[in-house]
């Protein structure tokens, strides 16, 4: 029966591979005399069936129904869909920075932060810029105007707005990294508005991006005292004492230029970003150095980033490094949402750590002394979000920050002209922690600094380039600090050394001096405050060393002549186990590895005392140490 009921319309039918007019049934015997579409893959005994010429679709389906054999029939066209997006915003599938949906691996991956509800709730972000266009519908759902310092609207910050905070699922253009967070307009100008941008609302603000620094012309930009002053208060006690995140554009001066010829971009307390394209490569504008952190999506390929624009309107070709700091800036917010506590060196050390292996097949990839993929057009790779979010979750500080300060080192060597070999000092380093920046601060006399090359290699080998040779023209080097990020958790322990080269012919200088300073954390090793064991005798100077303290923190030295006993010190947070403490000498400040010692003169007259010695710091306090005057 089913046979001869197929059969009799089995006369052709509508184009095959056309879902729209297939039935599909399901039977344990081949369908005979009717059209099975063979063009669809189906699973085991399912079979699509075309409808024949002369009947509708229901009523074939009624005749399939009745026949033998077939347990099920189901229309092909069943079933409304639609191309599924990450947001209801318009443009949000042009976003490919965000979710690409040509190539599903060249993009920030925040599809995986949002997944796990971060969007940057509770986070207030900074627009350092030439002002933004408040009004606009993407952007004023999230402004605070009590903690902004409004500007005139240009369409480079409300672009750089738009990509950080674009209010999400309105239906309406795009979506921001941190669609959930507040963000508030700042100025950037002269070195006093820009130390009061650093500085302002900083107990309500957790990152501040800026998209802006020096022309990119290949010289050598200095930072004021005052704004560096202004910048290291709010990295150090902004937010509670776990400091302000501050992303900075690491600069569309190309291969002319360096991150760490920017004192603004090349700083230690702010994390620099490059560009790639949508082919996850560099844009050619984005800049090398060895202070730059991490890139993101920018323009320079086939496409642009899509994001907001003055006039409640839209850009869909936006670029430059300063679209790459902005989506790092929204990706900052969401990992302090999911976790607080994170001080402004966890984020640094988390992205750097978390961050994606960009442009695969370049040869230039190497790896630095704790194995991180490491490479001077890209930093530590691309923002991976997703990554960077989980990774905040359940991240435990290393804690104190420690610093070995070298002093400066007097060289006072003349640079050999157009020698590459150059000349080189070396350091060694005796205390051991585990980096995350190194400053070089370098002074050196010539008349063309264009000439020189300058690069810093670690006890690991890794090496970095800290200035090329290239076409500036200014005289000396005048006490600049360069910074890098490549020895991101390698050993200070060990034998450094710097060269420093002239490349061209006829013009000739000295390298005067030169000074390092690391930074980084005590390998887990606890504060532990400790006297070493001092023997005093009557009629000479004594040292009293302490050791295993508080970094650079005010640190006093108490002592009492007559024994043991128990006195809260309020304004340390103590309780010294002294009886009747006095103060010994005058307080110092601990030096970066938290050593300190005081030189005192012991009268003759002392013989025979007994004294016993306890130094304290905020927080903490030494062992006693007690003896008699020899």
């Amino acid at each position: 029966m089913f046979y001869i009921l197929l059969a009799l319309f089995a006369q052709g039918g509508h184009a095959v591979g056309s879902d729209e007019s297939a039935l599909v049934v399901y039977t344990e015997e081949a369908p005979v005399g009717a059209i099975v579409d063979q063009s669809f893959v189906l699973p085991e005994h399912w079979y699509a069936l075309q409808v024949p010429n002369g009947i509708s679709k229901q009523v074939f389906a009624s005749i399939l129904w009745a026949s033998p054999g077939i347990e099920q029939v189901v229309d092909g066209a069943t079933g409304e869909f639609a191309a599924r997006s990450i947001s209801n915003d318009t443009y949000v599938d042009d976003q490919w920075h965000l979710s690409n949906l040509n190539s599903p691996t060249f993009d920030i991956n925040i599809e995986e932060a949002w997944n796990l509800g971060y969007y940057g709730a509770g986070q207030i972000i900074g627009i350092a810029d030439n002002g933004v266009d408040q009004s606009h519908s993407d952007l004023s759902t999230n402004y605070n105007a009590s903690l902004s310092t409004p500007f005139i609207s240009s369409a480079h910050g409300t672009s750089v707005a738009g990509i950080v905070v674009a209010e999400s699922g309105n239906n309406i253009g795009v979506a921001g990294v941190a669609c959930g967070a507040q963000w508030s307009e700042q100025k950037f100008g002269s070195a006093l508005l820009n130390a009061d941008t650093f500085s302002w609302a900083n107990q309500y603000h957790t990152v501040k991006n800026n998209s802006w620094g020096p022309i990119d012309d290949g010289e050598l930009h200095a930072i004021t005292n005052l704004e560096l002053d202004a910048l290291k208060k709010a990295a150090e006690d902004g937010r509670n004492s776990k400091g302000i995140l501050f992303t900075w554009a690491a600069g569309n001066g190309g291969s002319n230029d360096r991150v760490e010829y920017d004192s603004y971009a090349g700083s230690r307390y702010t994390i620099a970003v490059g560009a790639i394209t949508n082919a996850d490569q560099q844009s050619p504008y984005s800049e090398d150095g060895s202070a730059l952190l991490i890139v993101a999506p920018s323009d320079g390929g086939s496409s642009g980033i899509v994001t907001t624009t003055s006039n409640n309107n839209y850009d869909f070709q936006y670029g430059g490094t300063s679209a790459s700091a902005s989506m790092v800036a929204g990706a900052a917010a969401l990992m302090l949402e999911a976790n607080p506590s994170l001080d402004w060196r966890d984020v640094q050390a988390i992205l750097a750590r978390t961050a994606r292996k960009c442009d695969t097949s370049n040869s230039e990839w190497t790896q630095n002394g704790a194995g991180h993929d490491i490479h001077y057009s890209y930093g530590f790779g691309a923002l991976d979000v997703g990554a960077a979010v989980i990774e905040a979750q359940a991240y435990v500080s290393p804690g104190i920050e420690y610093v070995i300060d070298t002093g400066r080192m007097i060289v006072n060597r003349s640079i050999p002209d157009n020698e590459p070999t150059g000349i080189t000092e070396y350091l060694t380093i005796a205390d051991d922690i585990t980096i995350q920046h190194v400053e070089v601060t370098v002074r050196a006399t010539h008349d063309y600094i264009g000439d020189l090359e300058i690069d810093l290699t670690a006890p690991s080998g890794t090496h970095s380039v800290l200035k090329l040779q290239n076409n500036d023209n200014s005289n000396d080097i005048d006490y600049h600090t360069f910074t890098s990020v490549r020895h991101l958790d390698e050993q200070s322990l060990g034998s450094w050394k710097m060269r420093i080269a002239d490349i061209e012919n006829h013009i000739s200088g000295d390298w005067k001096n030169w000074q390092v300073k690391i930074y980084g954390h005590s390998n887990g090793v606890p504060v532990n405050l400790a006297i070493t064991p001092t023997t005093i005798i009557a009629g000479q100077p004594v040292t009293i060393d302490v050791s295993g303290g508080l970094p650079l923190e005010k640190t006093y030295m108490a002592y009492s002549l007559t024994g043991l006993g128990s006195k809260y010190i309020p304004q340390l947070g103590v309780t010294l186990g002294l009886d009747g403490p006095a103060v010994l000498g005058a307080p110092g400040d601990s030096d970066g590895l938290g050593n300190i010692s005081w030189s005192v003169s012991v009268p003759a007259s002392a013989v025979g005392r007994s004294y016993w010695l306890q130094a304290l710091q905020s927080g903490q306090i030494s062992n006693i140490d007690t003896g008699v005057v020899q």
